[in-house]
């Protein structure tokens, strides 16, 4: 796997994600949602225990990638690309964790990994094109629950600044 980059999020980006988080859960705990993982979600606390740190592992990939949008509402269907509008950004606890892209996930998405074993200090590991995690090699079911999903190994991730350049592209003189 390529080198990775490293944010330190401040409290103030951390009480702002947090509070995004919070939204997210409340939002979809009122309207009984299921998780778009799959994750058990059947109180408002488990609810946070996903989407608190999945918004603070945006908001390190936001404060890197920046100037750029990010989508902080609620989670829609459709889904929106959290970032620039084509990257998706995927939490992993601890750093041996794949990155899980969701056979229904847009093949047109950038799937960007950070992992937040290390908060404040976010770790952003790589990224791939969701047409590139969509191959039956990378196909399991892990959980044994009836719902596969594509696990990418991190040593076939992209580099995370070949993302920034698509991003943010360099200026012709």
């Amino acid at each position: 796997m390529a080198d990775s980059v490293w944010r330190t999020l401040s409290i103030a980006q951390i009480e702002y994600a947090d509070g995004i988080g919070y939204g997210r859960a409340k939002y979809s705990y009122d309207r009984d949602l299921k998780h778009t993982n799959n994750k058990p979600a059947n109180s408002l606390e488990d609810r946070l225990k996903n989407d608190i740190p999945g918004a603070r592992a945006e908001m390190a990939a936001f404060a890197w990638l920046r100037p750029t949008h990010w989508e902080r509402g609620p989670l829609t269907k459709p889904k929106k690309p959290d970032l620039a509008k084509f990257i998706d950004v995927k939490s992993v606890k601890s750093r041996n964790r794949r990155l899980i892209v969701q056979p229904g996930e847009s093949p047109d998405f950038a799937f960007l990994l950070v992992c937040t074993a290390e908060h404040p200090d976010y770790e952003i590991r790589g990224w791939t094109w969701g047409r590139e995690a969509k191959i039956q090699e990378y196909l399991e079911d892990v959980n044994r629950n009836g719902r596969p999903a594509f696990y990418v190994p991190n040593d076939k991730l992209r580099p995370p600044w070949a993302l920034y350049d698509i991003v943010h592209p360099m200026e012709e003189p």
